[in-house]
């Protein structure tokens, strides 16, 4: 019987979080789990999780920092009232912020080991539970864009509007797939993670629920104000 590999640098018992580090055990001396080739994958998955998801707190900064700013602007430049600006800032960081209380919620309940996990599979896939109002500005100024068009080549007023429920169809089908992609990502990483805490993990499936419905609910009429915003900037003869 050959003899056992030795475990990778970082590595604990996936399931005690033992560290096994240097060792070349077929069971954890702490808790007596097996240390096999499934273990040894669960282990590396979770690191790498953890490893890719720092190049996302960058990300997830930036936009915190970038987004509300431009989104209080072009709601500024729609409803003509500076004072809308700082509501739109508050309502935006609210949604941003208030999408991490899940996940710490979540952490609370599980090992520092699977906390790290948790925090980094959020941290990866959160664009896909805010992309729905993150991606609405560029459709909605897409559709502004063909509408006036439509109006400098004499289409009369009311018939080019029909073309916005249409456009906006590509948009709610994708809204919908983003939130089946964040359910399939997250049902793969409770699967490749052996992640089988059942109170952190329906915490974490109930959280990004509500997270994506108060960012449709919230931040859908922010963005769309800053699409309308942006088409007046570029073109001040919008007709509306």
């Amino acid at each position: 019987m050959p003899d056992p590999k030795p475990i990778p640098p970082q590595s604990t018992c996936p399931d005690c979080d033992y560290d096994l580090s240097g060792l070349a055990p077929d069971h954890c001396p702490e808790c007596g789990a097996a240390v096999n080739d499934e273990s040894r994958a669960v282990t590396a998955y979770r690191l790498e999780t953890v490893g890719q998801a720092r190049s996302c707190i960058v990300m997830f900064i930036s936009v915190l920092l970038v987004v509300p700013f431009c989104y209080a602007l072009g709601a500024t430049l729609s409803v003509r009232e500076s004072g809308v600006a700082p509501v739109v800032i508050v309502i935006l960081s609210t949604i941003l912020v208030g999408s991490l209380i899940p996940i710490a919620i979540a952490a609370s309940f599980v090992r520092p080991s699977l906390r790290a996990f948790l925090w980094a599979f959020w941290l990866q896939h959160i664009w896909k539970l805010h992309a729905p109002w993150l991606v609405a500005p560029m459709i909605m100024a897409i559709l502004l864009v063909v509408v006036a068009v439509l109006h400098w080549l004499g289409e009369p007023r009311g018939t080019a509007e029909l073309l916005l429920p249409f456009g906006a169809i590509p948009w709610v089908v994708g809204a919908v797939a983003m939130a089946a992609r964040w359910r399939s990502a997250w049902a793969q990483a409770r699967c490749s993670g052996r992640f089988n805490q059942p109170t952190a993990a329906a915490v974490v499936s109930i959280g990004g629920y509500l997270t994506y419905v108060a960012a449709l609910l919230l931040g859908m009429p922010a963005a769309l104000m800053a699409a309308y915003g942006a088409m007046r900037l570029v073109y001040p003869r919008f007709p509306y």
